[in-house]
């Protein structure tokens, strides 16, 4: 059986990817010196932009997916798959931030990749078919292990360099990590008819999968940034009014 990708729908998984990427590591670095009052300031709208990204690209590459077979989509594993994201994405970057560290920013790394490694194939079990998905393990694990190195590395190398090549040395590795895991694994996954008659009606179509999770996409990157951007207006803000240096206020 012929199974292919759908090239604008790849184009537009990588685009969201590349964006989010970017956008994420861009907040991170804003994120020195973690105290347990600022996560919901500074580092939710990092942890909110990369887990939506990551759940964004996966799903919109897997509907440029042709399995060869009608698909429908299970709306609560796709929730589980969001909802698992976020957790792991926060895990993650806290962890990392809060030992501030080369070590544990891979460590939260790897964590995260781990992580993208279960919301994939979340995603993957989400895909209703009349027929059954088998996977190439092979591939599978090579596609996990090489998506959890390059996300820890991607995060080592933001913490390891103090140069502004930091942010873009880390996104790219970033997109990376997400795109081998994702094109790895499903390139060798294989949809096999069935001869039952199975219902797949009950899942959600492809068509309105893609305006909610893009919708969703731009909705949470909107907010994060407009979050972000009115902290650091406050801050501004706080400098002026007290322009006593930090040091001769202790």
């Amino acid at each position: 059986m012929q199974q292919q990708h759908d090239g604008r729908l790849v184009a537009a998984a990588i685009l969201i990817c590349m964006i989010s990427s970017t956008t994420a590591v861009y907040l991170l670095g804003n994120c020195n010196n973690l105290q347990a009052n600022s996560v919901t300031t500074r580092l939710l709208p990092a942890i909110c932009v990369t887990s939506i990204g990551i759940w964004a690209t996966h799903f919109v590459a897997i509907l440029g997916y042709d399995t060869g077979l009608e698909t429908s989509y299970n709306l609560v594993i796709t929730g589980m798959a969001a909802l698992f994201s976020v957790v792991t994405v926060a895990f993650g970057m806290v962890f990392g931030v809060y030992f501030n560290s080369v070590l544990s920013h891979a460590l939260g790394g790897l964590y995260l990749g781990l992580g993208i490694s279960v919301m994939h194939l979340l995603g993957m079990f989400a895909m209703q078919v009349p027929g059954s998905m088998v996977f190439h393990m092979p591939s599978t694990v090579a596609a996990i292990v090489s998506g959890c190195l390059i996300s820890a590395t991607a995060f080592a190398a933001f913490a390891w360099i103090r140069s502004n090549w930091r942010y873009p040395v880390a996104s790219l590795l970033l997109v990376l990590a997400v795109c081998t895991l994702h094109f790895t694994q499903v390139s060798w996954t294989r949809f096999l008819p069935s001869p039952e008659q199975l219902d797949i009606e009950q899942g959600i179509n492809g068509t309105v999968l893609a305006i909610v999770v893009f919708s969703l996409w731009v909705f949470v990157t909107v907010i994060a940034l407009a979050r972000h951007w009115s902290f650091s207006q406050d801050e501004t803000d706080n400098q002026r009014a007290d322009p006593t240096p930090q040091a001769d206020r202790a």
